[in-house]
């Protein structure tokens, strides 16, 4: 069957009427529509939606979540194809208004067709289906609307964004899954909210309750931080339809109960809190703010993020996203969204719903994190993870002492360390050369002309006056172009360029120049054009060479400068860094504001013990390359760690064949370090000589020598 929109379509005045119109197409009678966006070439030869590669995806899709495609009806926004498949041209978004009445008149019949589930695929048909719905696709996808004449709508990615990145495609078939569930059997969550309670209202819920009542918590404040906010109200569900509030300033920091009132509401929590089981998402975060005003947690039982976590760590973990996956809340996270900071100018209904959603929303993701958690078996994981929560906010709570004295130390260091080096970068250049200008760089490597050397020249003709401040910016602009002098470049078979065409100064390209140089300069190299070099030549090549060496390494002095010399410290003179147990696919944790797990080894000293403590560093030698030794059976390697003899002392003798008394010995064996766990970890050759060229920098390796050793 097909339905035909031109009856009820404005096609004479469409600036796409010349071209073949795709109409929907599907069986007589059906419980799902699925509404795409335009068709693209191959659906426009064929005349039929969903045939062309997008087309392919979508099969699959169908396919994954036991859909069959001739059971559905399909259809698009748009049933002609717009100019190079722009959905968003102008042609594109003027056919859409002359062909907005036929879509409608398209949705009324396939209502009357026995449609139970809508779901528009792409950002176009979501917002042509529900054009009062806040959010982007990607936020919004997974959700169960209400449509026309109530209709179940559940937005999701057009096949096509799938083609693209195909990370995502789990996800996709779970919205197809629950497309289908959907169409058998739903019914639109119920929400039973008290959020302006009285305190009586309060009691008898409380008192409602049974002992082993599952409490989900949740919590809005004034600040992320709770040295320097509120808490606002705190939302407790228990099901996944009720919720309370317990709230305590209203719009503007108005305080909602009277003295009297809030000491009884205050004992009334934390009477809650302390004797039942109790469910979050994030629960670092709200059990800190809860505990550090007077709220103790007594059980804390599961932590929703923490969960999905253990079950798809390479995932979102907002609670807008699980509960796409998982719940039945349409999305509502666009309510508070970017005003996070501003939650006090919010209406009282309006952010007390927002925390009430947040809280039911727990226990209906909750029993499908938990079987899915089961039938995965990562339980185990999970139960690290939470075990993780209060250690952790031990870890943040205490924080870590700074030494100002050896900071202030340190920086003086570097910026004398910096100023040496920058004497010598600049030892044959113009005073005003910038170091720090892409432009100028790009100058002195590539003899690259920058627009603002250009804009100089034109303005300074039209200077009058020779005595001002900008008369000597634009005049030592023009030295510094008319003085710079290139330096001589190996030969490039490509120079990498930005996004703008120019010439790249990234590290990256930094350390190709250095590559390429080290391979016309090496006496290993073999080929010809190595040993017909002039003297004149190599002595040019050279000074490249030791001047990408020297801004390599200006480039790390200011980086250690600007970044690893300023840590906020609180009143106790420590640094209080936010550590994430869901930071990282991989289970390792991670740490913000400041990064404290990344600080570099020559930083560290910046950082002491308390008093009475002392730190402790440890770390298991060589522990991968002894699991590698016995899965592969290296009986080379094993014999080795049973002699007790370093694994890296041996590699590097091996590999380049030198002693431990040679002078270059060490920086030797920091590349066959980089070089052995690199090819562990499938890294491939051209990677890890790039890794080796940046981390080993006095290890002059050309890559031929690097390729021999291999």
């Amino acid at each position: 069957m097909r339905f035909d929109r031109s009856p009820f379509s404005e096609c004479k005045n469409c600036p796409l009427k010349d071209r073949n119109r795709v109409w929907g197409e599907g069986p007589e009678s059906f419980k799902m529509a699925f509404i795409g966006e335009a068709p693209g070439a191959h659906e426009d030869y064929h005349k039929r939606p969903f045939v062309g590669p997008a087309g392919g995806w979508f099969d699959k899709g169908l396919s994954r979540a036991e859909i069959r495609r001739q059971n559905v009806w399909l259809a698009n926004v748009l049933p002609c194809r717009p100019p190079s498949n722009d959905i968003e041209s102008d042609e594109a978004l003027e056919a859409m208004h002359y062909c907005g009445p036929g879509l409608k008149k398209e949705i009324e019949w396939i209502l009357t067709h026995g449609a139970k589930v809508i779901v528009p695929l792409g950002n176009t048909a979501y917002r042509a289906i529900l054009p009062d719905a806040k959010g982007s696709i990607t936020k919004s996808r997974g959700s169960v609307f209400l449509g026309p004449k109530d209709v179940p709508v559940i937005p999701t990615w057009h096949p096509a964004a799938l083609m693209r990145d195909q990370r995502m495609w789990d996800v996709w078939v779970a919205d197809l899954e629950k497309a289908k569930e959907v169409s058998v059997s739903w019914k639109p969550p119920k929400e039973d909210f008290f959020i302006a309670p009285t305190l009586s209202q309060l009691k008898k819920w409380a008192r409602g309750l049974k002992d082993d009542s599952l409490i989900a918590v949740d919590i809005e404040t004034t600040s992320f931080d709770p040295d320097k906010g509120e808490i606002i109200v705190v939302g407790l569900a228990d099901s996944s339809e009720r919720a309370v509030s317990f709230p305590f300033l209203s719009k503007g920091g108005k305080s909602y109960w009277s003295f009297a009132e809030e000491k009884e509401v205050r004992k009334l929590l934390q009477k809650v809190l302390k004797n039942h089981p109790t469910i979050f998402q994030n629960a670092k975060f709200d059990i800190r703010w809860l505990e550090e005003n007077g709220f103790p947690v007594g059980k804390f039982t599961h932590d929703v993020m923490l969960m999905h976590h253990a079950i798809h760590p390479e995932l979102p973990h907002n609670l807008g996203f699980i509960a796409s996956i998982y719940g039945v809340t349409p999305y509502w996270k666009e309510e508070v969204l970017g005003r996070e900071s501003r939650l006090l100018e919010i209406e009282n209904h309006v952010l007390r719903t927002y925390n009430a959603r947040d809280a039911v929303v727990l226990h209906q993701v909750f029993p499908g994190l938990l079987s899915d958690m089961k039938e995965l078996d990562v339980a185990s994981t999970y139960a690290i993870s939470r075990g993780l929560v209060r250690p952790i906010l031990s870890m943040e709570k205490k924080g870590i002492l700074l030494t100002h004295a050896r900071l202030e130390t340190w920086k003086r260091f570097l910026v004398r360390s910096l100023k040496k080096q920058d004497a010598f970068l600049l030892e044959d250049l113009h005073p005003s050369f910038n170091l720090d200008s892409d432009d100028d760089v790009r100058l002195l490597l590539y003899d690259h002309v920058a627009d603002k050397f250009l804009r100089a020249e034109e303005e300074i003709k039209r200077k009058k006056r020779t005595d001002t401040l900008l008369y000597k910016k634009l005049h030592n602009l023009l030295e510094v172009r008319e003085t710079t002098k290139p330096l001589m470049l190996p030969y490039f078979s490509r120079i990498k360029t930005t996004e703008s065409g120019k010439p790249s100064v990234d590290e990256e390209s930094l350390l190709s120049i250095k590559r390429a140089c080290l391979k016309w300069l090496n006496p290993s190299e073999k080929r010809k054009y190595a040993l017909e070099t002039t003297r004149a030549k190599r002595e040019s090549l050279k000074r490249t060479l030791a001047w990408v060496n020297g801004f390599l390494e200006h480039n790390r002095l200011s980086k250690l400068l600007s970044t690893y010399t300023s840590y906020p410290t609180r009143s106790d003179g420590r640094v209080h860094s936010s550590f994430l147990i869901h930071g990282t696919a991989t289970g390792r944790l991670s740490s913000k504001d400041p990064n404290l797990q990344n600080v570099p080894e020559e930083a560290r000293h910046i950082f002491i013990a308390s008093p009475g403590c002392t730190f402790i560093s440890a770390d298991y030698v060589n522990l991968e390359l002894i699991v590698l030794a016995y899965v592969s059976n290296d009986l080379v390697l094993i014999k080795t760690f049973k002699e007790g003899r370093n694994i890296h002392d041996e590699n590097t003798k091996i590999l380049f064949k030198v002693n431990p008394e040679d002078p270059h010995f060490k920086g030797l064996r920091r590349a066959a370090k980089i070089y052995i766990f690199g090819r562990n970890y499938g890294g491939g050759l051209e990677g890890i000589y790039q890794r080796v060229l940046l981390e080993a920098p006095d290890v002059d390796l050309s890559f031929s020598d690097f390729r021999e050793a291999d």
